[in-house]
């Protein structure tokens, strides 16, 4: 087992709390707000396709393209964080392949979610290419959070989930089943802290690691973790 925790860097091991300490990451409180508010944007399309009658998620769906920038910009701003505070530089716009140096420190691509859409299970792997060191279409590299779509520009229902379900595997990636805690319920309806209900649409499954790759050092309110940096 390891004696070190990394920065920003979720193993199973030790009490699960060690990833409130601020050493470890100042952003845990940050980053769910962020994911939350993404999911909150996906429930509320969601909502409003099915009203619209939508029963397929491969449609294409207005306010798509938007959601999904905001997801990738929640995913990018997570990604930097990661690698900076491991000591490796990297770009406001966050290409494929410093995402998929992530991977072996996270295994994102083994990272699963399921969710139900339209009365049908859909089990998604958002990561699944990184190993390739590439993203899927719904990954908008360049398209910035401020910049507006070109006209009529949608993606698929699919695409959003995607998107969606890939912010929530790197907030897991990050800080374990503390998010799950930290995700608290909001008392009303709206894109800041909480979900709009009591539980998440996503249900998710982490990798397995060996026991060699697990944290193994005890943890206390009191003390500083032991930290180091991952050499990506």
């Amino acid at each position: 087992m390891l004696d070190q925790a990394y920065y920003q860097i979720w193993r199973p091991g030790p009490d699960p709390n060690f990833v409130t300490d601020r050493h470890f990451s100042s952003y845990l409180t940050e980053c769910c707000d962020g994911y939350a508010a993404c999911e909150n944007r996906l429930r509320k399309l969601l909502s409003s396709a099915e009203k619209n009658g939508i029963r397929d998620p491969q449609n294409a769906y207005p306010g798509t393209y938007q959601a999904i920038k905001k997801a990738t910009f929640e995913l990018q701003e997570s990604v930097r964080q990661v690698l900076k505070a491991n000591g490796k530089k990297t770009v406001r716009c966050v290409p494929a392949e410093h995402i998929a140096l992530l991977e072996p420190a996270m295994k994102l691509s083994c990272y699963q979610c399921s969710i139900s859409l339209f009365g049908s299970e859909f089990t998604l792997s958002p990561f699944h290419s990184l190993t390739e060191g590439i993203m899927e279409n719904w990954y908008l590299e360049r398209a910035g959070i401020f910049s507006r779509p070109q006209s009529g520009e949608e993606f698929s229902i699919m695409d959003l989930v995607t998107a969606t379900a890939a912010v929530r595997c790197l907030l897991y990636a990050q800080f374990g089943p503390v998010s799950e805690t930290a995700l608290s319920p909001a008392k009303c309806k709206g894109e800041g802290t909480g979900y709009f209900k009591y539980k998440s649409l996503f249900h998710l499954v982490p990798p397995e690691w060996p026991e060699e790759e697990q944290y193994g050092f005890s943890f206390s309110q009191k003390h500083k973790i032991p930290l180091t940096v991952y050499a990506f």
